[in-house]
């Protein structure tokens, strides 16, 4: 089995194999398999085209990006039928003598079949292109759809790699890998191919904007072809934000899992398990005011949770319900400092000091949001606008310092409004009724009163009452 070995200047793909006869390896009858699924340049309906390009003296840039791009998706797809030929079926053929379970091979491969099958489709409809860039620029267009499979691939990548390795720990296993690479002639192990999907699909966005840039100097495209082409582009870049954002929202579900096993004393209404409490948003260390001792606070999207780290374990001190959370920013000369507390118990609060101004400012921003998204009542988007994008330039870094007991002593007092809330909701519930029930012009007056209180005690970066109030009056007739 021969494969030219091509290495792409634009892209970053390579497909690098070893010239192998199958007399020299002894396995004719998977040799001979492993071909039928192979895609030879020969065979393409393009094939006469590219023949006749490259005899030309002048091929143009646009020419020599299509030809690229079909050559690199055959060498892709030929790598994917590899790993599935020469991997896959055999672990699933001998599954019981290695000892793997369903799970270990499925957490190894992952979707990779369904991309191989996408993506043979994908090639032949790029090879009926004929190289005509813009017909192929129009094939991603069409076949956006069928990239998601890439989305979760891409996400469980360092899964798959965790599950291979623990698997190689196998003797058994790790000389068979060995083996099965030199009967492939692949220069690379199993793990580098499984990483192939990640890096094509990330890598395809380069060939539109090489379109866009040639077609800028040349100017041999009309505009409806650009339009194609910027269409292309913008489903792939779209494309790419959903894979990195699925990685994020999995390495946090990782972190979650870590920090569930770490934590000690925690409790809540027997609901311990933290996936409960939605995606992990912000996790960092801070120093409490007036003290040399840290907290660990992550960020939940419905609790904030504060942990004490003890001898390499996390000990749950405290959590307040975003629900419940008051933010003060604002405390005195330390532009570093801010208070958390809880509206429901307003003896639980706590000061802490950033590291930085650019972690206070992440922090402050992300409390806010979370704090606006749990209100009872609806909140204008234009007001809510106005408080998460406001102006921070106020702030200052200062070294970090304690506080003196005085401020603290100052800072600590539990609001008198606050107090007084909690006396009367202790007294029953029952009696204040549902916002629901009222007239609109009652449900104004309690969202006005809720941002006053928010806007008197949060000091949210110092907004002026008077910018909330025409925030909220400017859009009073459409709620």
């Amino acid at each position: 089995m021969q494969r030219l070995s091509f290495v792409s200047s634009s892209t970053g793909y390579s497909s690098a194999r070893s010239s192998l006869r199958s007399s020299e390896i002894g396995e004719e009858s998977f040799l001979s398999k492993s071909n039928d699924f192979t895609i030879e340049r020969e065979s393409l309906l393009s094939e006469a085209r590219r023949l006749k390009l490259i005899k030309k003296s002048n091929i143009s840039q646009l020419d020599r990006i299509a030809m690229e791009l079909l050559e690199t998706e055959r060498c892709y797809v030929n790598d994917l039928s590899d790993i599935i030929q020469g991997y896959l079926n055999f672990f699933i053929g001998h599954r019981e003598q290695f000892q793997m379970t369903v799970d270990d091979v499925s957490n190894t491969f992952g979707c990779i079949e369904r991309i191989y099958l996408f993506n043979k489709r994908l090639f032949y409809q790029l090879d009926r292109a004929l190289l005509n860039i813009v017909q192929m620029a129009k094939c991603f267009v069409e076949n956006i759809e069928g990239f998601k499979d890439y989305v979760t691939y891409c996400a469980n990548y360092q899964k798959m790699v965790d599950t291979l390795s623990a698997l190689m720990k196998n003797d058994t296993v790790r000389e068979c890998l060995s083996a099965r690479q030199t009967l492939l002639g692949h220069s690379l192990n199993l793990s580098a191919y499984l990483l192939k999907p990640v890096q094509r699909v990330l890598k395809y966005h380069l060939f539109m904007e090489n379109i866009l840039k040639q077609s800028a100097e040349t100017r041999n495209l009309s505009d409806a072809d650009l339009a194609t082409v910027k269409k292309a582009l913008q489903c792939l870049n779209s494309l790419a934000d959903k894979i990195n954002e699925e990685k994020k929202r999995v390495e946090h579900w990782e972190r979650v899992r870590e920090l569930q096993s770490a934590l000690h004393s925690w409790t809540l209404d027997k609901r311990n398990d933290l996936f409960k409490y939605g995606d992990l948003i912000l996790e960092g260390s801070f120093k409490l005011a007036g003290s040399k001792t840290t907290r660990q606070l992550f960020l939940f999207e419905e609790m904030l949770l504060i942990v004490k780290e003890r001898n390499g374990a996390l000990i749950c001190k405290d959590y307040i319900m975003c629900s419940s959370i008051m933010l003060k920013e604002s405390m005195g000369s330390n532009t570093l400092a801010f208070q958390v507390l809880s509206h429901d118990n307003p003896k639980i609060q706590y000061i802490f000091v950033a590291s930085n101004v650019e972690e206070k400012r992440k922090w402050m921003k992300e409390l806010k949001r979370m704090m606006l998204d749990h209100y009872d009542v609806h909140i204008p988007e234009k007001a809510k606008l106005l408080m998460l994008n406001g102006d921070t330039s106020n702030y200052k870094q200062m070294p970090i310092s304690g506080v003196s007991g005085e401020f603290l002593s100052k800072e600590k007092k539990v609001p008198k409004y606050l107090e007084k809330k909690r006396k009367l909701s202790d007294m029953g519930s029952s009696k204040t009724g549902s916002h629901k029930d009222l007239v609109p012009s009652t449900k104004h007056v309690i969202i006005f009163k809720k941002f006053y209180r928010i806007c008197q005690y949060s000091l949210l970066y110092q907004f002026t009452l008077s910018k909330i109030i025409v925030a909220l009056f400017s859009v009073i007739p459409t709620m």
